[in-house]
């Protein structure tokens, strides 16, 4: 008897700029678009920032306006579409759209059923940073070596790794954009461990064999250190307020 393969779990990816002068209208319409989405089974994964720290929304923005990055859940492939055409006439949409410059989406699957994976906390409802940072990467492997066997390679890393404060909290693989790569966003809970952990698992005597077998696996890497935005926040004060039907315009 055949069995039957799972439904994968599908993540869009949106990379964006803001416009100058545009911060407080962007939380704006974050907040919007959350209560929307939360009707479609639409989750956010985490939201972050490049730069020296966060952009929070009572805040005013650093001159130089960091790159920001989503992640969502989607609950099925049509959903981006779907949502993206029922949304384009509403004033809201508009609105929360035009605070933003430069934007890129891509469609991904989930490599969860490999991997442990640790969802963001949702304790932080505004006011300061939470103190985690996130440690966003992208992978691509040599032609010798398997998903499979970089997964094995990426479960190691987490048990050495996760009572040193790093948290795996995504793990997929690109559909769009550069098919078959790696992404992964770990949550390390303070960004001294980012530079400490990994300098750690190249030099001690019981990892550094394997961790080298793992990156010289890899054919090209991209690392970025990023920080919780203030989009985490509002979702998680509409975490703890009873839902309501959002307006439609």
């Amino acid at each position: 008897m055949a069995h039957k393969i799972p439904p994968p779990t599908i993540y869009m990816r949106d990379k964006f700029f803001l416009k100058p002068g545009l911060h407080a209208k962007f939380f704006e319409g974050q907040q919007s678009l959350l209560e929307h989405l939360r009707p479609e089974n639409v989750k956010l994964v985490a939201a972050c920032n490049s730069g020296d720290g966060s952009l929070l929304e009572d805040e005013p923005p650093p001159f130089h306006l960091p790159s920001l990055m989503h992640i969502w859940e989607m609950p099925k492939w049509r959903t981006l579409y779907k949502l993206m055409w029922s949304f384009s006439e509403t004033d809201w949409y508009a609105d929360d759209v035009s605070s933003l410059q430069i934007e890129h989406q891509d469609l991904l699957v989930g490599i969860a059923s490999d991997v442990d994976l640790e969802p963001r906390p949702r304790d932080w409802k505004g006011g300061p940073a939470p103190k985690y940072v996130y440690v966003y990467q992208e992978v691509r492997l040599h032609s010798y070596m398997t998903r499979l066997t970089y997964l094995r390679h990426l479960n190691w890393v987490i048990a050495n790794i996760g009572d040193r404060g790093w948290h795996l909290q995504w793990a997929a693989a690109e559909v769009t954009g550069t098919p078959s790569q790696i992404c992964l966003l770990w949550r390390v809970e303070s960004e001294d461990l980012v530079t400490k952990t990994l300098h750690w698992l190249g030099s001690d005597p019981d990892t550094r064999d394997r961790y080298a077998e793992m990156m010289l696996g890899i054919g090209s890497f991209h690392q970025e250190l990023l920080h919780p935005e203030s989009t985490e926040a509002i979702d998680n004060r509409l975490d703890s307020t009873p839902e309501k039907a959002p307006s439609a315009g």
